[in-house]
């Protein structure tokens, strides 16, 4: 029905819905939405099967297919498929093991303006991650689970036009792999490192002008950033005037409310919300 009365369609948002398989081969029909370009089918029911007809949705350059059943089956088929103008594809909460990142990663000439993939919530590891460094136009990149050091050791090796990395379920990653993005990733401006065991000594370990491009820093439930960071993002506050979004649980309200003081348009996570000024529209945090 929406093919033949919504000929021009340019976005579809089916957001938990039950579209299944049935509903994936009406949306895939050759040609009967030529012109869609961003489709959301976030929890619906969608299975590796149903991901074949979506590949035949040549003028995608989005696709969202969170929380699905989607697995290696699926990465195959979306990846063999015909989406040369896929920009974004969002794949967490699904089923995807290190075979389906190597369908991704192998076949990366079918996916030619991919910029934007998200992976978290799967099961994945180092060589799941090894084969998603072939996606060598990437600049955003959300994938964590079971992964190490190696992980980012792949990323900066071929990876370069990253700028957001999100590996927030990752909780082997520390120091080591938390340098290597920050000083081998020349375009990076935000990272999630949430649940890793980087430490106050890592964040000073780096030389201060790799955070002169960093706008977000998550560091959530990392249990052993504490209050000393803050005090070294305060003393060294002329390096870190880019930054607007610091996650970091273990550092105290009153240590943020000092930090709130030194940078006044920085957000915190866990903090009283505040009003910003009317030039802000009266958001709150």
């Amino acid at each position: 029905m929406v093919q033949t009365n919504c000929p021009h369609l340019e976005k579809l948002n089916f957001i938990s819905n039950q579209i299944g398989l049935d509903g994936c081969e009406e949306l895939g029909k050759i040609g009967a939405l030529k012109h869609l370009k961003s489709l959301r089918l976030d929890n619906c029911e969608i299975s590796d099967e149903a991901c074949m007809h979506l590949g035949n949705l040549s003028n995608l350059t989005t696709l969202g297919l969170y929380r699905n059943s989607i697995g290696d089956e699926g990465c195959k088929f979306l990846s063999n498929g015909n989406l040369p103008k896929l920009k974004r594809l969002f794949l967490s909460h699904n089923k995807i093991g290190n075979e389906g990142c190597k369908h991704l990663g192998m076949n990366s000439k079918n996916l030619p303006e991919l910029e934007e993939l998200t992976l978290l919530h799967n099961t994945i590891n180092d060589e799941g991650c090894k084969y998603l460094s072939e996606l060598s136009n990437l600049t955003s990149l959300s994938v964590g689970d079971d992964c190490s050091n190696d992980s980012c050791m792949y990323f900066t090796k071929k990876l370069h036009r990253l700028k957001r990395v999100n590996m927030s379920t990752s909780t082997k990653i520390d120091g080591s792999g938390f340098t290597r993005l920050m000083t081998q990733l020349s375009q990076l401006t935000s990272l999630d490192l949430s649940k890793s065991k980087v430490n106050d000594d890592d964040i000073a370990s780096i030389h201060l002008d790799y955070f002169k491009k960093i706008e977000t820093l998550k560091l959530r439930y990392c249990t052993h950033i504490t209050d000393q960071t803050s005090q070294y993002l305060i003393e060294h506050a002329q390096y870190f005037t880019n930054l607007k979004v610091l996650y970091a649980s273990e550092i105290s309200n009153e240590q943020k409310m000092t930090l709130r003081s030194k940078f006044p348009d920085l957000y915190f996570d866990h903090l009283p919300r505040r009003v910003y000024p009317f030039m802000y529209f009266n958001v709150h945090e």
